[in-house]
């Protein structure tokens, strides 16, 4: 009974994790991303199915030779390694971590899980990670510890890592992701601990499955708010954080709004095209993302060819040198391109007669069409 049990709560995690895997969808710039996560699905999957075969053995309800029951072991053990493996890839791409940069630091990650294959293997001979008896009955042996150690160190350390990028970060988005990925060790741990003591109840896939899901969440809401053309944060995203910022404002910090618009876009269209239009487009988000990388800072696509950036600022730190080096590094990007970009933008500082995130956007509005106004002007005054 407590095996048909056993057996019937890995065959929902199974069809939950081909669920997940059937309702992600790709997205050009989380393609690398989704990809690692099927995999982490996958071979969860795969050792979910081998766990609830296991059980059957292991209960005798299925009788099968002492090879058959040591290929199941081995695989087993193998997999738990290679599961806990790949969530640290998936993890420490998401990290941009220098230790999955290159083939090379992937095989020296992988080092812990060759020697858990070696051990796992000459357990066949002495017995150290598990043995089976000569009643065809499966044992742990006395290395058993270290199997669990190697699994849950890939975890814990990528987990730990990630904790304390979201710490450092200023990034609003990076900061979402990396707690997430703090936080999956959570549930597979706890539960993969009560299973050491509680062999009969399937409470590590039940754990698993939860994290898995938790990060499934995350990234539909990531993909949700992210413009899919730039692939930087969407209006509806912009806000939120914006509503967020206004409510939990930090005192020591300076918080301004900037709304940009993009210039001559309706003539780069006309002149060379719409797909070079959505490029223009890309590099604007690539330069905001440029300048943002190590300021306290939230960056969004508005709508069409306008942009907004909310940046924290500290009193020493001026609104209008960051401006400076946005029209700066625009120019820079766009160097090898036939046209010249450049961006209007408008810009006010947050007080208490804000009220709303409407009247905060208004107010960077009138602003911009301010600059936008003074431009035209010029160039007017310019051409009589």
């Amino acid at each position: 009974m407590m095996a048909i049990l056993y057996s019937e709560t890995n065959l929902l995690c199974i069809m939950l994790l081909i669920f997940i895997c059937l309702k992600l969808k790709s997205g050009s710039f989380l393609q690398t991303r989704l990809h690692l996560f099927r995999v982490v699905l996958l071979t969860n999957t795969f050792f979910f199915m081998l766990d609830m075969l296991w059980v059957f053995v292991d209960g005798k309800n299925i009788t099968v030779s002492t090879a058959a029951n040591w290929i199941l072991n081995i695989l087993y053990y193998i997999m738990s390694g290679v599961v806990s493996y790949c969530w640290f890839l998936y993890s420490e791409t998401v990290q941009m971590s220098r230790l999955v940069r290159n083939g090379k630091n992937k095989i020296i990650c992988a080092v812990p899980i060759m020697f858990l294959t070696v051990l796992t293997f000459a357990s066949i001979k002495f017995g150290w990670l598990f043995y089976i008896d000569a009643a065809n009955t499966y044992h742990r042996g006395p290395l058993y510890p270290l199997q669990l150690l190697i699994c849950a160190g890939y975890v814990i350390f990528t987990a730990a890592k990630a904790l304390i990028l979201a710490h450092n970060t200023a990034s609003y988005t990076q900061k979402t992701e990396y707690r997430t990925l703090a936080c999956f060790v959570v549930a597979p741990l706890l539960c993969g601990c009560l299973q050491i003591f509680l062999p009969g109840i399937a409470l590590q896939c039940v754990g698993t499955t939860f994290g898995c899901f938790y990060v499934f969440i995350t990234i539909q809401d990531q993909m949700i708010s992210e413009d899919p053309l730039t692939g930087i944060n969407n209006r509806n995203k912009m806000m939120q954080y914006l509503s967020e910022r206004i409510v939990r404002k930090e005192g020591e910090m300076n918080l301004f709004l900037l709304m940009m618009d993009l210039d001559y876009f309706k003539a780069i269209n006309d002149e060379y095209g719409h797909l070079e239009g959505d490029n223009a487009l890309r590099i604007v988000a690539d330069g905001l993302k440029t300048c943002c990388k190590n300021s306290h800072y939230f960056i969004a696509r508005y709508g069409g060819d306008e942009f907004a950036a909310v940046c924290e600022l500290k009193n020493d730190e001026s609104i209008e040198d960051f401006v400076g080096i946005i029209g700066k590094t625009l120019q820079s990007k766009s160097k090898d391109r036939p046209y010249k970009l450049s961006i209007s933008i408008g810009w006010v500082k947050f007080d208490s007669h804000i009220k709303s995130e409407q009247d905060f956007i208004k107010l960077a509005d009138t602003e911009l069409y301010k600059k936008k106004r003074a431009r035209k002007s010029l160039q007017n005054a310019d051409n009589t």
